[in-house]
């Protein structure tokens, strides 16, 4: 796993949770959260707060699939990249009911 790889899934993909990205990688969760710090501290990385990856709080689902970060790099020309529209790691719909 390098920092590129993990780089090209999330702005593929917008979001992702720690959990989706420990599995793609084949790495511990804790490993990525490493890597992930990297481009946190350059502003590109963000890990969303609970009520903006849509989570309700019911407490039900495991804690890396609620464990969101979401892609903000910037494009060419210095423009903030937009995630795409339908990404939505961290939507509870087992549990709603």
């Amino acid at each position: 796993m390098i920092l590129s790889e993990i780089r090209d899934y999330l702005q593929a993909r917008g979001r992702a949770s720690i959990g989706d990205l420990a599995t793609r990688f084949d790495a511990e969760p804790d490993a990525v959260r490493g890597m992930l710090q990297t481009y946190i501290r350059k502003g590109r990385v963000r890990q969303l707060g609970w009520s903006e990856n849509l989570c309700a709080g019911c407490t039900k689902c495991e804690p890396a699939q609620v464990e969101v970060y979401e892609w903000l790099g910037r494009e060419a020309g210095g423009q903030s990249a937009r995630p795409r529209q339908g990404t939505t790691a961290g939507t509870c719909d087992r549990y709603s009911s």
